[in-house]
Parts: structure tokens; sequence; C-alpha cells
């Protein structure tokens, strides 16, 4: 009898110990929450989810939530993480749902970055992946993409077209979701082509649709189309009411992305009613917004807003500041990404540091046993020291390839928007009367061209960090020729070929730019301008630029006293660079600049 009343202690004492571990949530749980958030359009906390599966449940199978994973670092905006989510899933997951969902993410990522034809190649892929194993949902929305692309590549009556089959092919009541999401790219197709009573006839189906499937971020979605109907035709007050009711909804489901269109609306509709202060303001929030999401291209579009309605209020001051904001936050995105990928680096050699030390012990602990054992172990860590060597191989060269996709993204993008800021100045230029104002957006334009081109040389070159001086130079001075006055004539002699880095070469860049401005402007109408520019390294490792013009001159001490945005540029320039300069007036103008090389 003791033995049995012992026996039932421990049992009871086994179930009331062990009992709470019985309900602790599994990988299956944290899931399926991750597929209901994402559903809800709450992508951080879904992501929350998949990281607690990651590194909480190391068994649960990849392939299990890849493709989830996948979808929400797309929402996300972070593509190159998405990229190599989809490409693992494609080399080592064998169901064919999976497989195509992977594809179908690939195209839809490649679409978000304007990458059309391979989103187009992947789409297809999909397409004939779903129509292998008889998928008519993957059919369907395969279908609804490559409409989508029509009206990407500006397709328009070819969008319309694939819409209008795709609705045929749907059942009403069961696919009210895909056909709402039809009804939208009808409408926005039509508005493309101007055709508006369409547009807005698609547009509030779309709506209809959607509050009959209850699906409140498409029927956010449906408000801010109505409104943007609207706003085409300047009627803001019309508008406000369905963006509000749009940013009430957008607000509750936590919708960031989302809300830096709507606010960006509301600054057009506040603009349009002659609300200034209100639509600046909307457009301030819309820009904070993105930046909090990391969303650079709607922090951009709305920085452009702000810029132009500067513009458009005579505010050219405040306009250029925002503009020199807004060259800023272009570098520091770059600079962020290159950032990432070092940090990512060097969390994998710590890995790999550490790794390697368990090894090296674990080497050392089996050279002290018997021979026969010894030899087996040592057998089982060359083994395992291929695999593991094999397996960073295989991951150092996808991490290679898509660091070299993202540099060629951000060099591409950084050009872009470079010259698209050179191209708004030389619109805002034309439609600008005030001479002082005119010239001084033609200075901007000048030296964000010279920026432009150094950037252009800089991931063309073969030097990472360094530039060709003489090259670069060379080709700054015949732009500067194209742009000024067709009396002039400059010759640029460039001791030897110096490299120099290019925080120097861009300072060094700027004050040519500038110094050939200022010639321009106080030059002899009636006489042909020379200018001769000297640039050179001397043994001790300085260098010394001399900039000499045959024009009317300037005393020293005048031009040292001016308070001109190009005068201040030079001085800053110099002293970024640790240099000084010297002014002569003799035989015209003679700037020598001495710095460290």
């Amino acid at each position: 009898m003791p033995k049995l009343i012992i026996q039932l202690y421990l049992f009871a004492f086994s179930l009331f110990t062990f009992s709470p571990l019985l309900s602790l949530p599994n990988a299956e749980q944290y899931l399926a929450k991750a597929d209901s958030l994402d559903d809800l359009g709450l992508y951080q906390e879904a992501m929350q989810q998949l990281h607690i599966v990651r590194y909480r449940f190391p068994e649960a199978s990849f392939c299990d939530y890849g493709e989830l994973l996948g979808n929400l670092y797309n929402r996300l905006y972070q593509y190159d993480s998405a990229q190599w989510t989809y490409q693992s899933v494609l080399e080592n997951c064998d169901a064919p749902s999976k497989i195509y969902s992977a594809m179908h993410g690939l195209a839809f990522m490649y679409r978000m970055q304007g990458v059309i034809d391979s989103s187009a190649i992947w789409e297809y892929k999909a397409l004939t992946s779903a129509e292998t194993y008889d998928d008519n949902a993957g059919i369907n929305l395969s279908l609804q993409s490559l409409a989508i692309l029509d009206y990407v590549r500006k397709d328009f009556r070819k969008s319309i077209s694939q819409a209008k089959k795709l609705i045929q092919r749907l059942d009403p009541e069961k696919s009210l979701s895909l056909a709402g999401n039809m009804y939208n790219l009808l409408g926005v197709d039509y508005r493309k082509l101007d055709v508006l009573d369409s547009a807005l006839m698609f547009h509030q189906k779309a709506l209809e649709v959607r509050r009959q499937a209850g699906n409140e971020s498409r029927i956010a979605s449906s408000l801010n189309n109505i409104a943007a109907i609207h706003l085409t035709q300047e009627d803001g007050k019309s508008s406000l009411p369905l963006l509000l009711e749009a940013l009430e909804i957008k607000k509750k489901r936590k919708d960031s992305s989302s809300l830096v269109t709507i606010f960006s609306n509301i600054g057009n509709a506040y603009y349009f009613e002659g609300k200034v202060k209100r639509a600046r303001t909307n457009y301030q929030l819309a820009a904070d917004i993105a930046e909090k999401i990391n969303f650079p291209e709607g922090q951009f579009e709305n920085l452009k807003s702000i810029i132009n309605l500067d513009s458009l209020t005579g505010n050219y001051k405040q306009a250029l500041q925002h503009l020199a904001d807004y060259l800023e936050l272009s570098e520091k995105y770059l600079s962020e990404q290159k950032e990432k990928e070092i940090l990512a680096l060097q969390e994998q050699y710590e890995a790999q540091k550490k790794e390697l030390e368990i090894a090296e012990q674990n080497q050392e602990l089996a050279q002290q046993r018997k021979t026969i054992t010894a030899v087996i172990i040592v057998g089982v860590l060359f083994a395992g020291l291929a695999l593991f060597l094999f397996f960073l191989f295989r991951k150092n060269k996808l991490l290679s390839a898509r660091n070299q996709l993202l540099v060629q993204e951000q060099n591409h993008r950084v050009k872009n928007n470079l010259q698209m800021i050179s191209s708004m100045l030389s619109l805002q230029t034309q439609d600008i009367q005030a001479p002082d104002a005119k010239s001084a957006l033609q200075d901007s334009q000048s030296r964000v061209n010279s920026v432009a081109l150094l950037h252009r040389m800089l991931y063309e070159g073969e030097q990472i960090g360094k530039i060709n001086v003489k090259e670069y130079l060379s080709t700054l001075v015949d732009e500067i020729r194209h742009t000024g006055n067709s009396q002039v004539t400059i010759q640029l002699q460039v001791e030897e070929d110096p490299v120099l880095p290019i925080e120097r070469a861009t300072s060094l860049g700027l004050i040519i730019n500038e110094l050939c401005t200022n010639s321009f402007k106080h030059a002899n109408t009636s006489a042909t301008l020379e200018i001769n520019i000297v640039l050179e390294i001397t043994t001790d490792k300085k260098l010394r630029m001399v900039y000499h013009d045959n024009g009317p001159g300037v005393e020293p001490a005048i031009w040292k006293q001016s308070k001109s945005f190009g005068n201040k540029l030079i001085r800053i320039q110099t002293n970024q660079i640790n240099g000084s300069f010297d002014l002569n007036s003799e035989d015209g103008f003679c700037f020598t600049l001495h710095a460290s090389a």
C-alpha cells in the first residue's frame, strides 16, 4: 500500500509540474496567427510571429512559412530579402502550390520595383505552373497580374480587355475580392485614357463589391481612387469626405503604407481648395510616415510636392532648402543600405569565427582519445567542415549576387533622382521671370549636374571611392563650356593622371563650377572669355589648382567680403578639404587653391 501511494503521488506531481508545458503554443499556432495578421494588413505584427517560429522552432519546415515570409517582405518594401526568400522556396520546396506562390511573389516584387520584363517572365512561369496543376485560383491571380502589367506598360486598352475577360471567368459570389480588384483596375485604366465617366463608374462598382465583401482595406483604396478622379478635375471639395473616410479606415488598421498616399491626396485636395497651409501639413505628414516606415519613394514624392508648393508661392529660398533636404535624403538612403549590408557581413563573420573556434576545440579533445576513436572523430569533423564550407560557398555566392543587384539598383535610383532634380529645376527656370530667381535656379541646376557627373563616373570607375580627376574635370569643363557663353575658351592642364578620394573630387568640381559661373556672369560680352585651369600634385603630395581668366577681375578684398551663395560655397568646400586659397586681380582674375592630395 505505501508503494502504491508513493506512485500516485509521483504521478500527480508530474502532472502538476509538466502540465503547463502541454499548453505552450506550438509553431503551427504562431504561423496561423501570422497568417491572420497578414489578412488584417498588420504586416509588422505578422512578421514578429514568423520571427518567433524561425528562432524558437528551428525544426519547423521553411517550406511551411517561406511563402508568407516572402509576401511580408514584399509588403514591407524589403525587396532584396523577398527575392532571397522566394529563391530559397524554389530551390528547397517541392509542393506545386509553394512553387507557384514563389514565382507569383517574384513577379510582384519585380513589378513593384519597375522591372517590368522580369515581372512578366516570372508571371508567365507562374501561370504555366498553375495551368499544369489545374489550379483555377492561381490561373485567375496570374491573369490579374498580367492585366496589371499591361497597365504598368501604359497599354491601357489591352489592360481593359484583359480585365474584362477575367471578370467573365469569375464566379461573382465566390470571387468578390478578385472582381473588386478588376473593377478597380478598369477604373484606373479609363482614368489614364481620360475617360473619367467610365473611370468613376468602375471605381464606384469596385467600392460596391468591396463593401459587399467587407474588405475594409480595399474599401479605403476605392474611396481613395474615387477621390483621385475628383482631384484630376481639381475638385477638392468632393474628394475630401472620401479621403477622410479612407483615412479613418487605414488608421484603424494601422496601414502606414496606404496612409502615405492618402495624406498626399488630402494635401492635393486642400491645395485645390486654396488652403495652402493645410496642404503643406498633409504633405509633411505623408513624408514623415514614409520616413518612419522606411518608404523612401513616398518620402521623395511628398518632398517634391513641398518643393513645388514653395516654388509656386514664390518662396524660392525655402524651396532650395527642401531641395537640399531631398539630396541629403537620397545620400542618406544610399549610405544606410550600404551600412546594413556591412553589418550583415560582420554578423556572418562573427558567427563563422565562433563556429571555427568550436571546431578547433573539438579537434583538440578528439586528439587526446584513443587512436581509433580519434580517427573516427577527425573523419566526422572533416566531413562536417566540408559540408560547412560548401554551405558557406553557396551562401556567399548568393550574397555576392544580391549585393551586386543592390548596388546596381542604388546607383540607378541615385542617377534617376539627380536627373529628375535637374529636369525639375530646368522646368521651374522656364516658368520664372525674375532674373535673380532664374539665375539662382540655373546655378543650382549646374551644381546638381556637377554632382551627377561625379556619381556616374564613381560607379562606372574601377577604384571604389576614388575618381580619375583628369577624366572627371575634362568632362566637367566640356559640359560647362556648352552651358556658358559661346565666346569662351577653356584650357585644362592636368599633370600626370591623379586619383583623388570622392570627397576631394566633389569639392574640387563644385569650386571649379562656381568659378566658371562667376566668370560667365562678369565677362565682357564684346570679347572672347579665356579661362585657364591648371591642376598638379606636388612632390610632397599637395594639391595645387590655379584658375585664371582674362575678365575684368575683382579686388581680393571685395571678393572676400562678398556674401553671395557661390562665394560661400567656394569657402565651405575649401574648408571641407582643409585647404586655403589666394586671389590675384592682375591681368584678370586668378584663384589659387592649396590642399592635401
